[in-house]
């Protein structure tokens, strides 16, 4: 019971920092201030015309249509398809043989490995128009929330299964050990598509000579959502009201078998 009512106590733990998390988020969608591209350009030329180049920083949110930035259209990885952001990863999915227990209850056991061998993320910068202008979004550090997925596959190994040799698929190299071998390869692809409506939550400045919005150089969020700012905020408050009560059911539970187990 002791070790059951320890258990429970992580979960509530867990549960309670994830309500925490959660509260935080939708405080962030509903405090911060919703402004047109127009504006924040209009702004920032009023600030660096009276203080100077380069002063302008706020954080701000903002929504709009995406668009392919100074570089162009990116070409996504593993489907091909125009987008203006990606990201692609490959997991290897393989087995091993355990030992477990001991003595007369000794045995082998096959557990099922997953290991992300390949996180492949575009770094290009993306535009955001709102039919008032455009501001440049750089998504590095960017929550990427709600991506379009545009490949999801698992793709089995044809070489059998057996351990200890080294494997080659999709430019990655792996190798399993003689008491285990690989099962497969599970890709999958996430993008933003051109003219996909995007909310996007973060801080915007004009330090590099252009108005750019990303990651807040101190304490803030910054996230890229195909869903509306609405959406995230109840999507937020359903998830910390889950965990809150997840939280204190696991953490009554927890300390009850701690106690049980004590007196006995």
């Amino acid at each position: 019971m002791l070790g059951g009512g320890i258990i429970l106590l992580v979960v509530a733990a867990g549960a309670f920092f994830l309500a925490r998390s959660q509260r935080a988020r939708q405080r962030a969608f509903a405090g911060t201030e919703r402004s047109g591209c127009g504006d924040l350009a209009q702004l920032a030329q009023s600030v660096s015309a009276e203080v100077g180049a380069g002063s302008f920083r706020q954080a701000c949110e903002i929504g709009g249509k995406a668009q392919p930035g100074p570089g162009g259209p990116l070409t996504a990885p593993i489907s091909g398809q125009p987008c203006v952001w990606y990201r692609a990863t490959v997991t290897h999915r393989s087995w091993r043989n355990v030992k477990t227990g001991s003595g007369e209850h000794r045995r082998t056991e096959r557990r099922e490995e997953n290991d992300v061998v390949s996180d492949e993320m575009s770094q290009a910068p993306l535009l955001v128009d709102d039919g008032s202008g455009q501001v440049l979004v750089d998504p590095r550090g960017a929550d990427v929330d709600h991506p379009e997925v545009s490949f999801d596959r698992f793709e089995p190994h044809t070489g059998g299964e057996q351990g200890g040799t080294e494997i080659s698929a999709f430019g990655i190299t792996v190798r399993t050990g003689s008491d285990g071998g690989t099962l497969g390869f599970h890709r999958r692809e996430q993008i933003i598509r051109p003219g996909r409506v995007l909310y996007v939550l973060g801080e915007v400045r004009d330090a590099s000579g252009t108005l750019e919005l990303g990651k807040p150089s101190e304490k803030g969020r910054f996230v890229i959502s195909s869903r509306t700012e609405e959406e995230l905020t109840s999507s937020a408050g359903k998830t910390a009201t889950i965990a809150q009560t997840v939280a204190a059911v696991a953490g009554v539970a927890g300390v009850a078998l701690i106690v049980i187990g004590a007196v006995a």
